[in-house]
């Protein structure tokens, strides 16, 4: 069984509780040898912004900002592969275990979901290409 990490525990701080509950669900129940870190919970306007200028969010009206509740709606899950965040890999081998690592969190979110009866969207599923980003709102399977 994984654990959250003091970085992921930090990231978590200003997420809505619902998030919280299917993220913690998730990453403990990683496959073994699995290991995932929450690279981004809430943010404040600048440092989205700044993810807009950098190309790395494509609106200002994101999840990970304040809702009308005052909490953010969004965390991004990173696996972690021999130490490193891994996001992309120009050698194949290496972005097969990348892929597979995203689609079992991905199935883990969606089960931890499923589980505590909440909803939540996949931004891989949602847009095709946010593969770390889940965020609360209608079931998007």
């Amino acid at each position: 069984m994984n654990r959250l990490g003091y970085k992921s525990r930090r990231e978590l701080i200003g997420v809505h509780p619902d998030m919280i509950i299917v993220t913690v669900t998730a990453i403990i129940n990683l496959p073994k040898g699995l290991d995932a870190t929450v690279f981004d919970g809430l943010r404040t306007l600048p440092e989205q912004r700044e993810n807009l200028r950098r190309g790395v969010s494509k609106t200002l009206k994101s999840k990970h900002l304040p809702q009308a509740d005052g909490y953010g709606h969004a965390v991004d899950i990173v696996p972690i592969i021999n130490g490193q965040l891994a996001w992309d890999s120009k050698d194949a081998v290496t972005q097969k275990l990348i892929d597979k690592a995203f689609a079992d969190i991905s199935d883990q979110m969606l089960a931890a979901a499923d589980l505590h009866d909440i909803e939540i969207e996949s931004g891989y599923k949602l847009w095709g290409w946010d593969k770390p980003h889940f965020q609360l709102g209608k079931v998007y399977r």
